[in-house]
C-alpha cells in the first residue's frame, strides 16, 4: 500500500512537471523590454488639486 501510494505521487509529480513546460517556444531575438521614463519635478507645474491654495504645505 505504501509503495503504491509512493508510485502514484511520483506519477502525479511528473505529470505536474510535464504540464509546467511551456508549449510554445518563442523565437530567438524576441524579448520584452520595460520602458523607463524619468520625470523631473522643477516646481513649475504643481498638482492640479493643489492649485489656488487648496493644499497646505507638509509640516505646517
Amino acid at each position: 500500500m505504501n509503495k503504491a501510494f509512493e508510485v502514484l505521487l511520483t506519477i502525479l509529480a511528473l505529470a505536474g512537471m510535464y504540464c509546467a513546460i511551456p508549449n510554445k517556444i518563442s523565437p530567438v531575438g524576441t524579448t520584452v523590454r520595460a520602458q523607463q521614463e524619468v520625470m523631473i519635478a522643477d516646481g513649475s507645474d504643481p498638482m492640479p488639486l493643489c492649485r489656488r491654495g487648496h493644499c497646505r504645505p507638509i509640516g505646517k
